[in-house]
Order: C-alpha cells, then sequence, then structure tokens
C-alpha cells in the first residue's frame, strides 16, 4: 500500500488512509483531498503529531533490551 501512496497510521499497523489529513501531514503534503469532517485540516492534525513525537521522546521501547539487562 505504501507503493501507491497511502501512509500508514502510526499507532494502528493494520490502518493506512489516503487524501485525508492524517494522510497529508505524513506524507508532507498541504492539503487533503478528503474533507469529510470538520477535523480534517492538516494544521489538526500536525499539531497532533507534534504531540505525539514529544510523548515518545523518553518512551521505553520494550521491544529492544535495556541498558544492563
Amino acid at each position: 500500500m505504501l507503493e501507491v501512496d497511502f501512509s500508514n497510521c502510526r499507532d494502528e499497523w493494520w490502518h493506512y488512509s489516503w487524501g485525508d489529513a492524517g494522510w497529508a501531514v505524513r506524507m508532507s503534503e498541504t492539503e487533503c483531498f478528503l474533507r469529510h469532517s470538520r477535523s480534517s485540516a492538516p494544521s489538526y492534525y500536525e499539531e497532533l503529531e507534534r504531540l505525539h513525537i514529544e510523548s515518545m521522546k523518553e518512551r521505553v521501547n520494550p521491544f529492544l533490551p535495556r541498558a544492563g539487562s
């Protein structure tokens, strides 16, 4: 799906999108094609993406070995 320009939703490995605001942010597009809700503005998702990246900075990946283990 990535090869045909769908984008993968970061928190749901099974969820892909195309043309909506989340897709626009993940693909660095300036506008989205599908506008089916009030929250479809890319700026709304840009802020969510920024907040998620900030919240994940200190998160420990449970699949990687920890120092001293």
